[in-house]
């Protein structure tokens, strides 16, 4: 499979935890913006050969119905959509217009940034949104016919308690979404939590809570029947996200936009983050990519084994060895012998994968992983 993924870096708001990674759409030359889009997309043959659309950000829904109707039927265009096309939005800038504009372009899954069904965990957070804006926009999708919704949440928010994270889970769950994925808040660098939790601040949620919340979050969604297929997301039956399982399973895909990355060629490059700086290049017939490399054959190999271990399925033995040409058995053999003895890998024979034990300490795992 091959995956497209189009980065819109605005958003009508500046988060805490993530700072200002994205843009405030004001200002900005949408429609000379996407154009640059499809300059880069140009530059690639690819009509029919895409199985996979994802678009995020930032927020592709703050583009406002005409120039989001521009992008996504120019995408389509270009693409030939047959399979998933998934777009990012703020539950609190849908509107039923904008959600026409979607489904008439075909796009036919949804991920909304909930992160948390506690108000004052929201206001934390600088999301500027209200609980019931996104239980109303989930219900406006289902009333659009969007039967493929993902909500992503987020755990340890400073103050937040067992409790509050068994609340969210609990209301995600309620409204009955294909689809959700679960991360721990991480401090970026430069961003105003990250400055806040160094000033003494915040105080971050402790290791060992982290961990109950992550277990918590394991226990409850499955049994709600959302089966985890990865470490951090969680899905009803067929409605796994297909795009990211291109990413963990170390399958080619295309970034375009201001940041974006890409895994094309058996190269992986990376777009310049700035917007004007993006633009001028495109516009000046230059390539937009700041860094490229083409990765060895031992590094794909180290790669596509520690992508595979983030899948609840882990490595497959055959599809491994289809990709890389080589035997993960072999090549790690003692590394995964250990971790079955301590019991956070285990291994049938064919394929080897993360215990639920290891899934919480996955990073520390796939360490063992990155040489050979």
């Amino acid at each position: 499979m091959t995956g497209l993924y189009v980065h819109i870096p605005f958003c009508e708001r500046k988060c805490g935890y993530c700072g200002f990674y994205s843009e405030q759409r004001s200002g900005w030359d949408l429609g000379r913006f996407i154009k640059s889009l499809f300059r880069e997309l140009d530059t690639y043959d690819i009509y029919g050969r895409i199985d996979t659309v994802y678009i995020g950000g930032g927020s592709p829904s703050c583009l406002g119905e005409k120039y989001l109707s521009y992008l996504l039927d120019g995408i389509v265009s270009r693409v030939g959509i047959k399979g998933e096309f998934s777009i990012e939005v703020n539950p609190d800038q849908l509107t039923g217009d904008l959600l026409d504009v979607m489904s008439k372009a075909g796009v036919n899954r949804l991920s909304m940034g909930a992160q948390s069904f506690n108000q004052s965990e929201l206001d934390l957070l600088g999301r500027g949104c209200q609980v019931q804006a996104i239980k109303d926009a989930i219900c406006m999708a289902r009333r659009k016919g969007f039967d493929n919704i993902n909500v992503d949440l987020i755990f340890a928010i400073p103050g937040s308690t067992l409790q509050t994270w068994r609340y969210t889970l609990g209301q995600a769950i309620d409204l009955a979404v294909e689809h959700i994925a679960a991360y721990s808040l991480s401090y970026e660098k430069n961003t105003p939590f990250s400055r806040k939790r160094d000033m003494g601040e915040i105080e971050p949620v402790g290791e060992d809570d982290d961990r109950l919340m992550y277990e918590m979050a394991c226990d409850m969604l499955a049994e709600a029947s959302l089966g985890q297929y990865e470490i951090s997301n969680f899905a009803k039956e067929n409605y796994q996200c297909q795009h990211n399982l291109i990413y963990w399973s170390g399958e080619p895909y295309i970034g375009i936009g201001p940041a974006a990355g890409s895994y094309w060629d058996g190269c992986r490059k990376l777009n310049i983050a700035d917007v004007r700086r993006y633009m001028a290049a495109i516009e000046q017939g230059e390539t937009p990519v700041v860094e490229s490399e083409k990765p060895s054959p031992d590094e794909i190999t180290c790669q596509t084994a520690i992508l595979m271990l983030r899948r609840t399925r882990g490595i497959d033995f055959p599809e491994f060895e289809q990709r890389t040409g080589r035997s993960a058995m072999e090549l790690f053999a003692q590394t995964i012998e250990r971790y079955c003895r301590m019991g956070l890998l285990v291994t049938n024979g064919s394929s080897v994968r993360l215990t639920p034990a290891g899934m919480a300490v996955a990073d520390s795992v796939m360490c063992d992983f990155s040489e050979i």
